[in-house]
């Protein structure tokens, strides 16, 4: 099975591929041979036929041995006729307990091989000739009709078969690997289906005569198919299968098959099927009571151990088809969703406390003694409104219902945060029965839950279950139904409508308690719920809008018999889950948008998917990897602007090649256009020659804020191979090891296609908005005018800068703009005696320009050129003549030199490009007085005028629709920390645009960068992560696929020393110049080591503990990573130098419970920079790290490198690691590491009487190698403690409070 999914190794991919190649059809049934064969091109019947005959040659030959290729061809037949063998005669014990289950390891077999064949036919390649063959075998239909299938033990086996029937039947042409359309799909089914009726009507007289007469919807319904083929005797339905030719001529005394597999084996392939964009639309978006429990599509994390098959999609190396690729990342994006939302349920109920209350007279007997700050009790709910469903549909097309709630219990945040839901948001209705009597309440995951007779739930005779027998927490709580909706608007006690802007005016919140909120409930989720509680009533959309029965028993939508007409039309069809809710639950905004990510996942579905040809094939996991870049060219001349900060840069960036300059290399300066002369196609740098061009930026006015800003970074020759690669059309993939510039060759890329495209836009996605403002802060440094901005998000805020790049404060920029530029237009006008309002608009400021700025231009330029036609112009000519010399009085002056004609003429050059960017500017503003709401011209900035638009994936994932339907286009995708990014969304943001109906899509380039060796996409289910594959990026599984890219191979961010801690992970990774500055020669003052292990031992005799399911702690390294920052600061270490991670959210709430008891109310210490997570760290640095690992009893996820890369290359001078070091230097994963760290004491070594250098106390030069001269040893966490609060600075602070530096007791923990 690994073999199968292996298929990027040439060797593996060489043999597995023999085992499933065109000769396996020789099992075929003659008929079905000769049907295949006749629809294939004549080579492959050629092939055939050879091997046919081949074989009727050994088989004449006795004393021939068979030959691989019959071993080859015989293998997967083989273990398909022996495992349906196998599941067809194995039936439960004999043995007189009847209901006695089948053995687990017939079971897990079973589940296992369908396992297999899914994984076949989900790939191109293993698919093409197996699909033939396994629907000639019938495994489908042989496999429902074994035991196991109808045994409860064969739910999971069951579910698997409908996901090995999804892709036998999967919408692709196997030999061209083409998706088919659905008119396609259309004509196959009726050519199928008038088959059938030639058939029966010419064979199957008279018994199928009213089959044969039918319409074909009539005969591909799989009910009045069924009915047609039941009137059949078995012999008939046999001549039926044969003439179809879905069963072979029978043989002797072969035994028959039964009608029941016959009836079942001609209409399976006969009926019509749900394209795969129909289910899809059909899947509520929410989860229900039934989906969310179920361990076999949402598993529980920590019961999930690897060795069980799941009824879950894989993401693997290849897709069948762009529809396969959306439809499993939807499903495993819903399930990743729902597993969410079941531990934030399963909390909630923990902390809400249902119980049985036996006195309650009348009502629902279920109370709550207990709170959550998410829930509230519901006091009522009605469905207000269902609107019949669309042409074509059959669920209603909106479910508006109404809930009552009250917010008198509330108080301060929490009652903000409830009145602060708002349109769109996602909440939670669920049904609560209890069965724990009032006052006597166990937790049932403990104690077990007691029914009203005292007996345990689930449990005879009161006696309890083992914890992995107990029943599921959905049984255990009394959980009834749970139904998503959402909000559409909330309403007081009054009726009036609550908006969000009447939220706390004037410091006041909203009056009353009694809510109304009125939510939009799941349309196909409320039909399933209608149909199955038989409830069929009239409702608002007239004579035709109401659900019915027929008389077959089946629901639709139509007018109703008398009776149902008669009732009065505001009723409402209401199934009875809809009445009894009695919990409302909302979520975290942040983790409640998965509703709007799965829409845009099935707007794609539903639309024309246009990927650019360039990457089509690559994506799907097929093709050559080099086509990304071979199929769209490159770019000859490139202009790298600024790129390079010198001649001799640019010479070093390209050794081995020839270099043709034009002009004298004593004097040339960037920026630079390079001709790369030769194979365009050909990207092997050592073959080019190149021809540089230098040239001199254009004067763009005599104000410093007119000069071009420039880059000042040195780029490696590594780095220059990305940026010119990232300027080129195609695919472009950059691995960024740690401290390698991955956001500088970011920034320049943009910078350089600014400036070269100017008419293209760039789109720059990152996976979080911290990334997203660094690389916002790096652009804005660069030569890129601040009015071609936009951020999208709300991560904005956190930029440091006072400037607002968010939609509204680029609106407010433009307007801003306008106001000075208008003003500097009446400046000028006074400066030309220009009477009248010229800067009242952008129009008015338009015709000055025209009339009278471009007049005097064009004139000054007339009698410029007529005095150097005769004759050279004297030297003060441009001063005496230049029309606007006035208005650039306020410029630095002489504006002028005199001295030099040509000179003064480019100056005057330079003010008119000056003016002529003024003017443009208001021409661009002009837009923003037309349009009068902040809306429309923020979508018109949007949509026009930015050139550099900024957004997270998940912002694009959640507002796809919304730019789409603006028209928003672009040209280039850049998206960093591309390998954190899960696939899907970084799929979605190469489709953020509507394709071209001649060009298709208008994407011209991909730039993705990112690091595979760190950490993946955060995936919160490990049964997602290890059997389904959600953590695989798109980055990751190109760099599987073997797409060419250039990794980064200098690192400019750690000391040496500590970048050999990670170096061992990358290949040949050096450092920059930069390393070698004073900073890092310098040694950490106080320590004798720039990097260190120190064992931790038990603290009071513990080590690690688990106060919650998987919330690890240590107190004892907690304890000692807060003292050594203590003793940091004492000795004059900056806070904001200084960060502590860890590795579990555990360990971070209790660290940070200390510094908020020992520090940070005490000025002398403070608060560190940061206290976070490994995983939430990545991406940022800082100079001195401590980092804790907390665990004791084993690893943990330490044990995966990517993490354990990520948490060391996260200091830039100093690491200091506190764990248990007999545990970790024993991980076979970690060897490369920790056995550096072995080579130094595992106890802290300090340094007396040192003290970090600052502006008063520069004195410190101890070197990094040199020898400390005064060491001395610290025991354990207690020597540690004593060096802390004896030292002088903390003596003298304790005389005046010693409450907030005193250690805490010994049995008494952090607060």
């Amino acid at each position: 099975m690994n073999c199968f999914q292996s298929l990027e190794v040439a060797m593996v991919r060489k043999q597995v591929l023999r085992l499933v190649s065109y000769p396996i059809w020789l099992g075929l049934t003659p008929s079905r041979l000769r049907q295949e064969l006749r629809e294939r091109p004549r080579n492959l019947r050629d092939r055939i036929e050879a091997i046919q005959l081949k074989d009727k040659q050994m088989a004449a030959n006795s004393t021939s041995t068979q030959p691989t290729l019959f071993t080859e061809r015989t293998f997967l037949p083989g273990l398909v006729s022996e495992f349906l063998d196998l599941v067809a005669n194995t039936h439960p014990s004999t043995l007189p307990d009847a209901h006695k289950p089948f053995e687990v390891p017939f079971v897990r077999y079973a589940e296992r091989f369908i396992e297999l064949l899914v994984d076949l036919l989900a790939q191109l390649p293993t698919r093409r000739y197996l699909r033939v063959f396994l629907e000639d075998k019938h495994v489908i239909t042989r496999c429902r009709a074994t035991p196991l299938a109808h045994s409860p033990q064969g739910k999971l086996f069951n579910q698997l078969l409908n996901r090995f029937q999804f892709y036998q039947r999967f919408e692709i042409d196997d030999q061209e690997g083409t998706a088919l359309t659905q008119d396609d799909i259309a004509l196959i089914q009726a050519e199928k289906v008038q088959l059938l009726q030639r058939t029966a009507f010419k064979h199957f007289q008279p018994e199928l005569n009213e089959l044969a007469l039918s319409n074909i919807s009539a005969v591909e319904d799989r009910d009045k198919l069924s009915r047609h083929l039941a009137r059949m005797q078995p012999d008939r339905l046999r001549d039926l299968c044969v003439k179809l030719q879905l069963l072979p001529e029978p043989v002797g005394d072969e035994p028959a098959n039964s009608p029941d597999f016959m009836i079942e084996a001609i209409v399976s392939c006969y009926e019509r099927r749900l394209s795969q964009v129909e289910e899809a639309n059909r899947m509520s978006l929410y989860p229900d009571e039934h989906t969310l429990w179920d361990e076999n599509t949402v598993p529980s994390t920590q019961f999930y151990t690897g060795d069980k098959v799941l009824a879950l999609p894989k993401l693997n190396l290849q897709f069948l088809t762009f529809h396969d690729y959306l439809l499993r990342n939807f499903e495993l994006f819903r399930l990743e969703s729902m597993f969410e939302i079941r531990s934030d349920v399963e909390d909630m109920i923990k902390r809400m406390k249902p119980l049985y209350d036996e006195t309650a007279v009348t009502g629902d007997r279920t109370s709550f003694e207990g709170w959550s700050r998410m829930a509230l009790n519901i006091k009522g709910s009605t469905i207000l409104h269902v609107s019949p469903p669309l042409l074509g549909e059959t669920v209603p097309a909106q479910v508006v219902a109404e809930i009552q709630y009250s917010l008198y219990n509330t108080r301060g945040v929490m009652r903000d945060e409830w009145e602060a839901i708002r349109q769109h948001d996602v909440v939670f209705m669920l049904t609560v029965k209890a069965s724990i009597p009032k006052g006597n309440y166990n937790d049932p995951k403990k104690n077990g839950q007691e029914n009203g007779n005292g007996k345990k739930r689930g449990a005879p005779d009161g006696k309890g279950k083992s914890k992995k027998d107990e029943a599921p927490f959905q049984e255990q709580w009394g959980i009834i139904s749970l139904r998503g909706a959402e909000v559409v608007e909330i309403a007081d006690e009054h009726n009036h409508v609550l908006k969000d802007v009447e939220m706390d005016i004037e410091g006041k919140r909203r009056a009353g308690n009694k809510r109304l909120m009125r939510v939009r409930l799941d349309p196909a989720q409320y039909y399933k719920d209608t149909v199955s509680s038989g409830v069929g009533v009239g409702f608002h959309s007239g004579p035709d809008g109401n659900l019915v029965r027929n008389d077959e028993g089946e629901w639709h939508w139509g007018k109703g018999d008398k009776e149902q007409d008669t009732k009065p039309k505001d009723k409402v069809p209401t199934p009875p889950v809809y009445k009894t809710f009695n919990i409302l639950l909302r979520r975290k905004p942040k983790e409640n948008n998965f509703k709007a990510v799965l829409q845009t996942i099935r707007e794609l579905m539903n639309s024309r998917t246009v990927v650019p040809p360039w990457i089509h094939d690559i994506f799907l996991g097929y093709g050559d990897p080099e086509e990304a870049r071979r199929s769209v060219g490159i770019t000859p001349t490139i202009d790298f602007v600024d790129t390079f900060v010198s001649y001799e840069h640019l010479q070093a960036c390209f050794p081995g090649k020839k270099i043709i300059l034009e002009g004298d290399a004593a004097t040339v300066a960037p920026p630079f256009r390079i001709t790369f002369v030769g194979d365009a196609d050909d990207d092997n740098a050592s073959e080019h020659t190149l021809r540089v061009n230098p040239y001199s930026n254009i004067n763009m006015g005599p104000y410093p804020m007119d000069k071009p800003k420039a880059n000042h970074v040195p780029f490696t020759p590594v780095q220059i191979e990305a940026i010119r690669s990232g300027v080129n059309p195609g695919l472009t993939m950059v691995v960024g090891p740690p401290g390698t510039g991955k956001t500088d060759v970011a920034v320049q890329i943009i910078s350089n296609l600014y400036h070269t495209f100017p008419n293209q836009r760039t789109l720059l996605v990152t996976h979080s908005n911290q990334a997203l403002n660094q690389l916002f802060e790096k652009i804005m440094a660069l030569d890129i005018d601040e009015r071609h901005l936009l951020r999208l998000g709300h991560g904005e805020t956190e930029l440091e800068t006072d400037k607002d790049f968010s939609k509204v404060g680029r609106v407010n920029y433009m307007l801003d703009l306008r106001l000075r530029n208008l003003a500097e237009v009446e400046r000028l006008a006074r400066s030309l005696n220009v009477p009248g309002d010229v800067g009242y608009t952008c129009e008015t400021a338009a015709h000055f320009n025209l009339f009278h700025v471009i007049a005097r231009w064009e004139v000054f330029q007339s009698r410029c050129n007529q005095t150097a036609a005769s004759g050279p112009p004297p030297p003060t000519f441009i001063a005496e003549n230049f029309p606007f010399t006035e208005f650039f009085s306020n410029a630095p002056q002489p504006l002028f030199g005199g001295a030099d004609y040509a000179s003064d003429a480019e100056v005057a050059h330079g003010c008119f490009r000056h003016l002529a960017k003024m003017f443009t500017e208001l021409e661009e503003c002009r837009a923003f007085e037309l349009l009068r709401t902040t809306h429309d011209r923020a979508n018109y900035l949007l949509t026009k005028q930015a050139k550099i638009i900024a957004m997270t994936c998940t912002h694009a994932a959640l507002k796809r629709g919304d730019l789409v339907s603006l028209g928003f286009k672009y040209d280039t995708l850049l998206m960093e920390e591309a390998a954190q990014i899960l696939e899907i969304e970084t799929f979605i943001p190469m489709l953020l645009q509507d394709a071209d109906e001649k060009d298709g899509s208008r994407l011209k380039r991909c730039v993705l960068i990112g690091d595979h060796h760190q950490l993946p996409p955060v995936v919160k289910n490990i049964a997602f992560q290890k059997y389904s594959h959600l953590d695989q990026s798109l980055f990751a599984r190109f760099i599987r696929l073997g797409v060419p890219h250039i990794q980064l191979d200098k690192q400019g961010r750690a000391r040496e020393s500590i970048a050999d801690l990670y170096r061992w992970r990358y290949t040949n990774l050096g450092n920059l110049p930069g390393v070698l500055a004073q900073d890092y020669r310098q040694a950490n003052p106080g320590f004798a080591y720039d990097y260190q292990l120190v064992d931790v031992p038990d603290y009071e005799g513990q080590g690690e503990s688990e106060p919650s399911s998987f919330f690890y702690q240590n107190l004892g390294e907690a304890e000692y990573v807060v003292l050594i920052y203590m003793y940091m600061r004492l000795i004059g270490y900056p806070a904001e130098r200084i960060s502590i991670i860890t590795t579990y959210n555990g360990q971070k709430a209790l660290i940070r419970d200390v510094v908020e008891q020992r520090c940070a109310r005490n000025p002398m210490f403070g608060r560190p920079h940061k206290i976070s997570t490994v995983d939430r760290f990545q991406g940022q640095q800082n100079d001195y790290i401590l980092l804790s690992l907390v665990r004791t009893s084993n690893v943990g996820h330490l044990r995966d490198v990517r993490r354990l890369v990520v948490a060391l290359s996260r200091a830039r001078l100093g690491l200091y690691v506190f764990c248990r070091r007999s545990l970790f230097e024993n991980c076979y994963e970690l060897t490369n590491a920790f056995g550096q760290f072995s080579q130094r004491p595992d106890k802290l070594m300090l340094v007396k009487h040192e003290q970090f250098p600052s502006a008063t106390n520069p004195a410190f030069q101890r070197g990094v190698g040199d020898a400390p001269p005064e060491v001395f040893e610290v025991q354990d966490i207690k020597h540690m403690s004593t060096v802390v609060y004896q030292s002088p600075e903390v003596i003298a602070a304790t005389t005046d409070n010693t409450q907030d530096t005193q250690m805490p007791d010994k049995d008494k923990g952090p607060e």
